[in-house]
């Protein structure tokens, strides 16, 4: 078989580390958004640090799998017949590598090269290691639909999860316990501006 029980198992190690760059990609990219399109309010907390971190080590630590998962159902079905299955797994292949190259671009560590923050490359990267994974998974629906049928049912429990998880976490960037049944003084804003701290 193509994907055998030990590539089954790692295949499905990928699908769980796609399940939460995806939940955490998702959250970013929103308070992303709501910092862009509300600048007055900074949307972003110590928690969206936290999910940045998640993301980033899940994705250097899926890389490795991928590539191996990637390079054995490569070989195990170079030479089947379904020709169509096997170029839509070479782009899903190319795709995961473009995602994968871009993610590693945007890292910032001291010492080593750096794409420049405000640079039209680090914006192109960024937009494809944003735009690209959508591809992906089209790519994924059409290579599965070349060669065994998919069960959906796990797809609909992914998306499902990321959609409450996403919803959840920016839901909860709109509420401050802290403030609640307390009020400061109106004029404390003055005291601390352009800060974002406030009484």
């Amino acid at each position: 078989p193509t994907v055998g029980p030990w590539l089954r198992g790692l295949l499905y190690l990928i699908f769980a580390a796609f399940a939460v760059l995806g939940a955490t990609g998702a959250y970013l990219a929103a308070i992303s958004l709501l910092n862009w399109y509300d600048p007055a309010r900074l949307y972003t907390t110590p928690f969206t640090f936290w999910m940045l971190l998640a993301h980033c080590a899940v994705g250097v630590f899926g890389v490795l799998p991928f590539l191996l998962f990637g390079g054995v159902h490569l070989a195990t079905a170079w030479k089947r017949t379904n020709r169509t299955a096997i170029r839509l797994g070479l782009v899903l292949f190319a795709l995961g590598l473009i995602v994968s190259g871009t993610g590693l671009a945007l890292f910032r560590l001291e010492g080593l090269p750096q794409l420049q923050t405000g640079s039209v490359a680090r914006l192109v990267v960024y937009v494809a290691h944003v735009a690209i994974p959508f591809l992906a998974v089209y790519a994924y629906v059409a290579h599965r639909k070349a060669g065994p049928k998919i069960r959906w049912r796990w797809a609909r429990f992914w998306a499902a999860g990321v959609s409450v998880f996403v919803a959840g976490m920016v839901v909860f960037h709109f509420v401050n316990p802290e403030g609640y049944f307390r009020e400061g003084p109106k004029e404390g804003v003055q005291y601390f501006y352009p800060s974002e701290a406030r009484t």
